[in-house]
């Protein structure tokens, strides 16, 4: 039972697990939980109490009869002009801004992954189709040694093939060389490896076509996590300005207190002392921390407004690329089917005599071609996509959506 689940424990992670792990345990997960705490102390700071204040006052004369006044009380702001309780919106409003930042920093982390993932995932296809080649070069030269149709023939078919064997050779070497780099950022992302089965590339190209072809038609688009942010800061801007405008009602506050009498041999009464003091207002009644509050106001609002509109013009366009890549996905199996028959038939014909070595390589590098340009074609309709799901604040993937958005760790 051990065993088996060390098994479980050391087996790579998947694409949805890996890019969950890198929500839940990354730097940006470290990041985001910072960004939650600061809304929250935005809230905390917003429903504090004000301290009242303890006050002590002791007179005595210096010259005649001898007499002393002592005064002990409390003085208890009041706030009558409503400030908190709008302050403590405008606090909620900072909390929804953290809290989107938040989605944000985790949202944008998780599709940096996945791009690394598809380039990963598309240099360890073309690999696969290399290596394949390069299989099949080196082991022509024993089809044309049993072949033997001469001397002079086969030394020729044997120094070409051995020839564009070792030139793809180094292709191959470079090959190995990016899809280990590759590779290795990836999985720094996760520190584990990470699983890159042959349908890797293609399962992301391949995603819901749905969503995206509908914003292509002009339904509406999702606000990404930064732009409700903005929204949020602006709507807390606006908040904030509207108490500052309070200010101009006085902060009132009231002084109730024990006062003692004294005279010059003995205590002569005691009593109750009352207070209050009313700001006047007449200077500075919130006008500059409201002018303040309304720009910053208006710098998030233009802040939001000019991004949602990128956002929406990058997922059109993204829409657009990925109508036009996807068109060619069927031309393209096509051809890969096409390639691999010629490659059979130049097989057949060259060990039939009836076609010279010139023609089988070139039928072997035709098919390679295509199949490296259709993984070339995954790898732009996945980026397509993930360069939607970045305009649009979503990863079509509800389990994803959910990882990586505004409910993940709430409770760390």
């Amino acid at each position: 039972m051990a065993a088996a689940s060390t098994s479980l424990a050391a087996s790579p992670l998947d694409e949805v697990a890996a890019t969950r792990r890198v929500c839940a345990d990354g730097p940006a997960a470290v990041a985001a939980r910072a960004e939650r705490l600061r809304g929250e102390a935005a809230i905390t700071a917003a429903g504090v109490l004000p301290n009242p204040s303890l006050s002590l006052q002791h007179q005595r004369t210096l010259s005649g009869p001898a007499e002393s006044e002592t005064i002990v009380g409390l003085s208890v702001p009041l706030g009558l002009g409503g400030q908190r309780f709008v302050l403590q919106d405008a606090a909620r409003a900072l909390r929804e801004q953290a809290l989107s930042e938040a989605h944000a920093t985790r949202f944008d982390a998780a599709l940096a992954f996945r791009e690394a993932y598809v380039a990963a995932a598309a240099d360890e296809a073309r690999l696969a189709v290399l290596a394949r080649q390069q299989g099949a070069l080196d082991a022509l030269s024993g089809t044309i040694e049993r072949l033997a149709r001469g001397g002079e023939s086969t030394g020729y078919d044997l120094l070409r093939q051995r020839t564009q064997a070792r030139v793809h050779g180094r292709l191959l070497a470079s090959a190995r060389a990016r899809t280990a780099a590759s590779r290795a950022l990836l999985e720094a992302w996760t520190g584990e490896e990470v699983a890159l089965p042959p349908e890797g590339i293609a399962k992301i190209a391949g995603g819901p076509a749905a969503r995206p072809a509908a914003s292509a038609q002009g339904g509406a688009t999702p606000a990404p996590p930064r732009v409700r942010g903005l929204e949020a800061a602006a709507r807390a801007r606006g908040l904030e300005a509207e108490a500052a405008r309070r200010r101009w009602v006085p902060d009132v506050e009231v002084f109730a207190g024990y006062r003692a009498l004294s005279g010059a041999a003995q205590e002569t009464g005691h009593g109750l002392s009352l207070g209050l003091t009313v700001p006047l207002t007449f200077f500075d009644h919130g006008q500059g921390d409201a002018a303040r509050a309304d720009a910053e106001r208006a710098v998030a609002q233009a802040a939001a407004a000019g991004l949602k509109r990128e956002s929406a013009a990058r997922a059109r366009a993204a829409s657009a690329r990925l109508g036009i890549l996807e068109a060619g996905v069927a031309e393209i199996e096509g051809a890969v089917a096409e390639a691999a028959a010629l490659e059979g038939q130049a097989s057949r014909l060259y060990a039939a005599g009836e076609a010279s070595i010139a023609e089988l390589l070139d039928a072997l590098r035709a098919a390679e071609e295509v199949q490296l340009a259709r993984i070339d074609l995954l790898e732009e309709i996945a980026l397509a996509r993930l360069a939607w799901m970045r305009a649009t604040g979503t990863m079509l993937d509800a389990t994803l959506d959910h990882a990586c958005g505004d409910a993940a760790g709430g409770g760390r």
